[in-house]
């Protein structure tokens, strides 16, 4: 477990769900030579309490103060003693290591994407162009590609953007049943029309669009947070159904539902406060443990059925495309 040091359960639950994903615990578990520049502040405090974590016993409490120090130093939110939110919290953690472990070290040159060819060809250039500026184990674990796609209702002229992510908020649709109900809810065609209208090349003139955003190239670990807070007041609740999802998804090899889950953020109470805690599946031994700060249980298996507590879910990919580098514990 890990001590809860005043409010910062958020960052325990992320922890703690962090340290499921085989990828991200094996390079901070066994460092190779120089994964972080001279300078890194967080990379070195992180692997330090992975290893801390991973070589304590069960029922042990790992203190992560000195990690939270050295946290704080990238962004003063986390040591302020108030609860904080666990997604952002982990956003924070992925760019800090992002940063320090790039293996980008001098600053690449902009330029505009030449847009041109089969979605296939675009994709691959904008994939290729943002691993210029980013290209960490964060990225090799963490970064997908999204597509945007916008089609002039009139002439019906299709363009399509390619983004680079780390995770992906999806909203709770009514009557939502499954997490997959969320990400189709994601991706769900919108109508822009008036003052939303975009201006057709084709056209020359601001036309009604169909706009359509979709994960074309998903990553080994999906991270998806579940947007609870921004909903409450419309009523939806935390659907249930944790299982796997990639039918959805285009690219990849992704016909097959071939990912896992492997931890859940769990958030209970209100905006303002609450408290936070996660379930997650040892990479060690592949068993689930429930984590509330520094109290641990061993689960029965892991999470099914309906949930009102869970924020921010970890899925990894059953099949895994093949890695830019491997290491393991």
């Amino acid at each position: 477990g890990l001590s809860n040091l005043g409010n910062t359960c958020f960052m325990n639950s992320i922890l703690q769900s962090l340290n499921a994903v085989p990828e991200l615990a094996a390079a901070f578990y066994h460092p190779p030579e120089r994964i972080w520049s001279s300078k890194a502040v967080v990379a070195p405090a992180y692997s330090g309490l992975v290893r801390d974590m991973i070589s304590g016993s069960l029922g042990s409490v790992v203190n992560p103060s000195g990690f939270l120090r050295k946290v704080s130093k990238q962004d003063s939110r986390w040591g302020d003693g108030r609860q904080q939110d666990s997604q952002e919290f982990l956003n924070s953690l992925l760019e800090a290591l992002q940063s320090e472990c790039n293996r980008i070290t001098s600053k690449p040159v902009y330029k505009e994407l030449q847009g041109k060819g089969s979605e296939e060809v675009q994709a691959a250039e904008a994939y290729v162009y943002a691993r210029t500026w980013n290209d960490s184990i964060v990225d090799d674990t963490f970064g997908g590609l999204t597509q945007s796609t916008l089609q002039c209702l009139a002439c019906k002229r299709t363009s399509h953007t390619f983004e680079p992510f780390l995770g992906l908020a999806v909203p709770i649709p009514q009557a939502a049943g499954a997490v997959a109900d969320c990400l189709s809810a994601f991706t769900e065609c919108e109508q822009l029309e008036g003052e939303d209208s975009y201006k057709c090349e084709a056209c020359k003139r601001c036309q009604p669009h169909a706009k359509r955003m979709q994960i074309f190239r998903p990553p080994r670990v999906l991270v998806l947070t579940l947007k609870r807070f921004a909903q409450r007041g419309g009523g939806h609740g935390t659907p249930g159904g944790y299982g796997g999802f990639f039918s959805r998804l285009r690219g990849g090899g992704t016909s097959k539902n071939n990912t896992a889950l492997i931890a859940v953020s769990h958030h209970s109470g209100s905006l303002e406060g609450g408290h936070y805690t996660a379930q997650a599946r040892s990479c060690l031994d592949g068993q689930w443990y429930n984590f509330n700060d520094s109290h641990v249980r061993q689960e029965a298996g892991r999470p099914g059925g309906a949930s009102s507590s869970a924020y921010v879910l970890f899925y990894r990919m059953a099949t895994l495309p093949p890695p830019s580098q491997h290491s393991s514990l």
